[in-house]
């Protein structure tokens, strides 16, 4: 079980490094660097393989191990159904980096940068349904304590997602800008109202990704009180927090777009760009749904608990 929790946070901790280096490149070429790994490995051998008729025999070599490496995940174990997924990772491992190293041969669908990114996402989503079939089968024989840290890598790897979502969002608004600056080139046209309302915009959404790190924070620590004692004070107090801070993140973000949009509407004569849109929030919804059950849950099993220790 451990092991697994191992392989999926090493895979999607690596996939988020490069989101992060990603950001810093700016968010045109954040995505793409997902393909880099395999862009290099592709060039490398490619040079490996024209230098001479050995640097072929080599690079040919180096092709067949790596596009073997997903055979190493089940190493020393045994295999069952679901590792099906293995060999096919290979046989598209095989395809990749075959036209990785043969650009000049690939359909004309991926080729570019577009293409690089389909072909290595096709292989990332290959490993990843292996890891997450693997890790779902786990859970039926995992332990209350191992599904307690694997809630807590969960809740881990989405505060880094939605913290490099708030520094992308502030990207996204000076990209913005640059483009609205290049389309209105006019004399004397004033763009500052429109500069701030797409800055404004770019708040609104960082203000959810940060709205979500803060719920997630607080479900971290609702997490560890019940990991100590279910059915304590402590327990219901962390839920009861979270639910109402649920609450909260949802009229706060409804009322923010809303008033985004009615501003839009009030100074649209000055403006030269609006960015209008309605966003129901369902899952936030259902999440303070569920989590108010769990509160209302939580403080009826202290109650029976409290009145099971006066009986005793």
């Amino acid at each position: 079980m451990k092991n697994t929790y191992v392989r999926v946070f090493s895979v999607l901790a690596l996939v988020l490094l490069l989101l992060i280096g990603a950001t810093v490149l700016g968010v045109a070429d954040g995505i793409m660097i997902l393909s880099l790994p395999f862009v290099l490995l592709g060039k490398g051998l490619r040079v490996l393989s024209l230098s001479s008729s050995t640097g072929n025999v080599i690079a040919i070599v180096i092709y067949v191990i790596v596009s073997l490496c997903p055979l190493l995940l089940k190493i020393r174990n045994k295999w069952t159904k679901k590792d099906i997924l293995i060999p096919i990772s290979c046989a598209v491992m095989f395809y990749v980096v075959y036209y990785m190293i043969n650009p000049g041969s690939r359909p004309i669908v991926l080729q570019n940068e577009v293409g690089n990114l389909a072909m290595a996402g096709a292989i990332y989503s290959v490993l990843l349904c292996w890891l997450i079939l693997n890790l779902m089968e786990s859970f039926h024989d995992a332990g209350t304590d191992n599904i307690y840290d694997a809630l807590r890598i969960f809740l881990g790897l989405c505060i880094v997602e939605f913290a490099i979502g708030f520094v992308a969002s502030f990207a996204d608004g000076l990209s913005s800008i640059q483009q609205i600056k290049a389309a209105n080139t006019a004399p004397g046209l004033n763009l500052m109202p429109t500069y701030i309302f797409a800055m404004s915009a770019s708040v609104v959404t960082a203000l959810e990704y940060g709205l979500d790190i803060w719920l997630l924070h607080l479900a971290g620590s609702m997490l560890k009180e019940l990991r100590t004692e279910a059915y304590s004070e402590g327990s219901y107090n962390a839920a009861k927090v979270l639910s109402m801070w649920c609450s909260r993140s949802l009229i706060i973000l409804t009322i923010s777009s809303t008033a985004l949009n009615v501003a839009q509407l009030l100074f649209a004569r000055i403006l030269h760009n609006v960015d209008m849109g309605f966003h129901l929030p369902t899952v936030s919804i259902g999440l303070a749904f569920v989590l108010l059950a769990t509160t209302r849950l939580l403080h009826q099993g202290k109650v029976l608990k409290e009145d099971n220790d006066l009986f005793i």
